[in-house]
């Protein structure tokens, strides 16, 4: 049973396992690195295991290896950056605890415009030696036109549960679903580890 357990004042958890998933969109990549910062935890990225140089795609049973083989490397914990669904399996059953980024479609929609266009003028290497493109800027592949597409034929919050809820059976969520709660979820941690680092 996934459930997301507050602190006594009501806030997010402060707290968190040792094998963490970052799901969703709008800044799963800022927060895991925050997480991995915090928790000194190795950060596994997937779509650095995805895409090969001139945004090839991996092949999907590839893929799959480089995704156990980076889960075993790390015994002792790590952070997942995305969830890809042909590698659920490999990490869902073995994650602790799953922080679900649930924003708005207008801000994650604007976020994701502001980081394409800082990636184009500022020429960003992603993932080995990729690098967007004007002219992938508002093609059917591209970060633009995909992520409106992902939001239409992205699974219901529905469905995400019941996935999380057959897939992680022991995992605790915490649901994140205004830019707001995500400051406060990561200042809490901060927090936190301020706390335990004087004691």
């Amino acid at each position: 049973m996934i459930a997301s357990e507050p602190d006594a004042d009501g806030g997010s958890p402060k707290r968190l396992g040792r094998r963490i998933i970052v799901w969703g969109s709008g800044g799963k990549t800022t927060v895991s690195r925050r997480l991995g910062a915090l928790t000194g935890l190795p950060l596994i990225e997937l779509d650095a295991l995805f895409w090969q140089p001139q945004w090839k795609e991996t092949p999907w049973e590839e893929f799959r290896r480089k995704v156990a083989e980076a889960v075993a490397a790390h015994p002792d914990g790590w952070i997942v950056d995305g969830l890809y669904s042909r590698a659920q399996d490999l990490v869902l059953p073995r994650a602790d605890t799953i922080v679900w980024l649930r924003l708005p479609f207008p801000i994650v929609f604007w976020r994701v415009v502001k980081r394409t266009v800082l990636h184009l003028v500022r020429r960003d290497v992603l993932w080995g030696t990729n690098r967007e493109t004007w002219r992938s800027f508002f093609s059917r592949d591209g970060m633009i036109v995909g992520t409106i597409l992902w939001r239409i034929r992205g699974l219901p919050d529905a469905r995400i549960r019941w996935l999380l809820a057959n897939m992680a059976t022991g995992a605790d969520l915490i649901e994140l679903s205004s830019t707001r709660e995500v400051e406060e979820f990561l200042r809490s941690l901060e927090s936190t580890r301020r706390q335990e680092a004087r004691a």
